[in-house]
């Protein structure tokens, strides 16, 4: 289960690694800039990316250590298991930038 959660965990911190390289780089125009502002949720977004990619370095160590990625039915259940960790890191996403961030903003 800690393969499967590993590479779970590593699929959602490049998602949202890649997701915040988006923000900065395509979201985060002259104009926005100019207004004193960064795309929404980008905050909120680095701290779970980075979060996410603590937790998946210390679970690939528990997985090197344990020596659990040895079993090739652990790595077919690892990659049909970890992308359905990505629908709710997707979900988080855009409810990190949805409209209720206007209303606490």
């Amino acid at each position: 289960m800690r393969l499967v959660a590993a590479c779970a965990l590593t699929g959602v911190a490049v998602l949202y690694a890649v997701l915040c390289v988006k923000l900065l780089v395509v979201d985060m125009t002259e104009v926005a800039c100019s207004a004193g502002g960064c795309p929404r949720g980008l905050g909120w977004l680095l701290l779970w990316a980075f979060a996410a990619a603590a937790g998946a370095a210390l679970l690939w160590w528990a997985v090197l250590r344990g020596r659990a990625y040895r079993s090739a039915a652990l790595w077919v259940a690892a990659v049909f298991l970890s992308p359905a960790a990505l629908l709710p890191a997707w979900q988080g996403f855009d409810w990190l930038r949805g409209p209720h961030l206007t209303l606490f903003g």
